[in-house]
């Protein structure tokens, strides 16, 4: 064989040793995947596993804590007495304060009303002088009509 064919065989040969490398190199990091892939599948199996055993605990402890009476001490029990009665001292307060309030704008509603009234009324009392003034020239027309007719005859 020639020197040349060689080299062209060598040439190959190296070749198909690099696309057997890349091959090999590539199955490894698809292995090392599928495994961290399957190690993680079974991790999150035992995470809901554990989850649904600790919610299932959980509800148990709950449901026996719920069944038993409540037990509290005197001097519990005088501090939850004192802040139910702070509390309601508290809502007492705000309701009057609210009902105050209440009063107060209905009060202040009421005045504007009324001196809306009492404008109208000041408005209007010119107009009423003005026809007693008027009805009062009227009958002093009258009369003067009256007493010049009486003086002619």
């Amino acid at each position: 064989m020639s020197n040349k064919r060689i080299t062209e065989i060598e040439q190959q040969m190296a070749h198909l040793a690099w696309l057997k490398a890349q091959n090999e190199r590539a199955y490894r990091n698809t292995m090392e995947k599928t495994r961290v892939m399957h190690q993680n599948d079974i991790i999150l199996k035992m995470s809901v596993d554990n989850n649904s055993e600790k919610a299932s605990w959980m509800a148990s402890v709950i449901k026996d804590e719920l069944s038993r009476p409540l037990v509290l001490t005197d001097a519990e029990m005088h501090a939850m007495k004192m802040k139910s009665e702070r509390e309601s001292k508290m809502l007492a307060n705000r309701t009057t304060n609210h009902l105050r309030s209440v009063k107060r704008i209905q009060k202040d509603i009421k005045r504007r009303i009324d001196v809306n009234d009492n404008t109208k009324e000041y408005l209007e009392e010119p107009l009423q002088h003005f026809s007693l003034i008027e009805s009062s020239i009227q009958e002093n027309m009258k009369k003067t009509r009256k007493a010049k007719g009486s003086l002619k005859r």
